[in-house]
């Protein structure tokens, strides 16, 4: 019984063990079995039999007790030689070694290297039990030494090269008494570099079939898509959490394209990515949270979002979507506000013609090279020169210097939201003073440290503002 991917899976295992009686090449022909009405059958299993080695070279090794190479050596277990590319293939090393000998001090010895393969290391125990197991006749001790799960990167013909390691093997004193055979301590540890055999991979490329929304996501996946507020304010961030979860390769999986609409302001999503390495398939989940800021009022149908991914055992590809309910935004943006309290007039406010005689002032007589003004507007046009030599330069700085003129800005855009949050005190719908709150400190701290003004998280803001020395509050 195994439990995998939410699914309850049994399986029956049927062994038989041959011994051959002479060289040559054999053939085990196929096993059936009908099942439900249902028939199936197994491929034919090709067996090359060699003869065994000269018994005087076994007794010279016995002599020597010296580790025999067929009595130690690594066995590299694919579960495939033929997969897509950008399909998981496991691979399991195992050690082997005579039952009469005692391994320790197994480690890596130089790189391991798969070229053309996106590597993950699958979980081993640090600590194996040997267990005894029989391969080509012989009884052996075996421990796992790694697991790893490799996803060709390109098609063709690829090798994933040996796994080298160094190991220290003592091997007991050989001799006709029981006893001494298994409790003898005699004999010094060995030092020993072994190494598996390369391991060729037969890689077939994807159909060229490809959805827009195939972005190279190989294996079998769920997707999940919420959205954690419908009803908001303008400038009150809107969050939308994607999760992708499943059996495959997920670390290079690029964010998924949403065509937001242009009434929000939108941000690179912040992803994270969690995998489960135990058992012999890699699994986990990858979660891309997208901010959404509007500017406008009204209601917003959200897009579905699209994921599709090749599905190996169907050799087809396979489209999730996920529809997103729609977004209410009330208000008026801050900024329109602002600009319409600077600019309008009302209708009102036009001074009248001056017709009456009471409105006229006579000029006066003084001769105008006796009056000091007209020697001090004079220098008008210098002091006008100065300033605007003066503005020029501060425009310039400002222009050279985002930064700077962000910070510059700071303070009088906090003093108008602030006014606004205030203006709001007494108002029924907290929510609108407490989202005027928000949108000045976010707008402040922004504009000071240089940041995107709208859709920073708390988690992001509490960062930014300790990177900057700014001292953390507890309550």
């Amino acid at each position: 019984m195994s439990y995998q991917n939410g699914n309850v899976n049994r399986s029956i295992t049927f062994r038989w063990t041959y011994r051959p009686e002479r060289t040559g090449d054999a053939r085990i022909g196929r096993a059936r079995i009908r099942v439900d009405g249902r028939s199936y059958r197994t491929d034919p299993i090709p067996i090359r039999v060699t003869a065994r080695r000269s018994s005087s070279a076994s007794n010279r090794s016995r002599r020597s007790n010296a580790p025999d190479e067929d009595a130690l050596f690594i066995r590299a277990e694919p579960s495939t030689r033929s997969v897509f590319r950008g399909e998981q293939a496991t691979l399991t090393y195992r050690l082997y070694y005579h039952p009469d000998y005692r391994v320790r001090r197994s480690r890596m010895a130089g790189s391991w290297d798969a070229e053309g393969f996106w590597r993950e290391e699958l979980e081993v125990n640090s600590r194996p039990v040997p267990r005894m197991t029989t391969f080509q006749g012989e009884r052996y001790k075996s421990i796992v030494l790694k697991r790893a799960a490799v996803f060709p990167t390109r098609a063709g013909s690829l090798q994933v090269d040996p796994l080298r390691i160094e190991t220290e093997v003592h091997v007991p004193k050989r001799s006709r008494n029981l006893f001494d055979r298994f409790f003898s301590l005699d004999g010094e540890y060995e030092e020993k570099e072994i190494a598996s055999p390369p391991v060729p991979i037969r890689v077939r490329p994807l159909p060229g079939s490809a959805p827009a929304s195939f972005h190279g996501a190989v294996g079998s996946f769920r997707m999940q898509a919420s959205v954690d507020q419908r009803a908001v304010e303008t400038g009150e961030p809107v969050e939308v959490t994607v999760r992708v979860n499943g059996a495959g390769n997920l670390s290079p999986l690029p964010p998924l394209p949403v065509d937001w609409p242009d009434a929000f302001d939108t941000y690179d999503p912040d992803v994270s990515t969690k995998l489960e390495r135990t058992g012999d398939r890699l699994q986990g989940r990858k979660t891309f949270r997208y901010v959404l800021v509007p500017d406008e009022a009204g209601t917003f149908e959200l897009p579905a979002v699209r994921f599709t991914y090749f599905d190996p055992a169907e050799e087809r590809y396979e489209t999730l979507q996920k529809e997103l309910p729609d977004v209410r935004v009330k208000g008026v943006p801050a900024s329109a506000e602002a600009d319409s309290a600077r600019t309008a007039l009302p209708a009102h406010d036009i001074a009248g013609l001056m017709t009456e005689p009471s409105a006229q002032v006579q000029a006066s007589s003084k001769p105008l090279y006796r009056n000091p003004w007209a020697y001090a507007a004079l220098g008008l046009p210098l002091l006008a020169l100065l300033g605007v030599l003066g503005y020029r330069r501060r425009r310039e700085r400002l222009a050279s210097n985002p930064a700077h003129a962000r910070r510059r800005e700071a303070r009088p855009a906090a003093r108008q939201r602030l006014k606004e949050a205030r203006r709001l005190v007494d108002d029924s719908d907290q929510r609108r003073f407490f989202a005027a709150l928000q949108r000045a400190l976010l707008g402040y701290v922004g504009r000071r440290l240089n940041l995107p003004k709208r859709g920073l998280t708390r988690d992001q803001l509490d960062d930014h503002l300790s990177d900057a020395g700014v001292p953390t509050l507890r309550a």
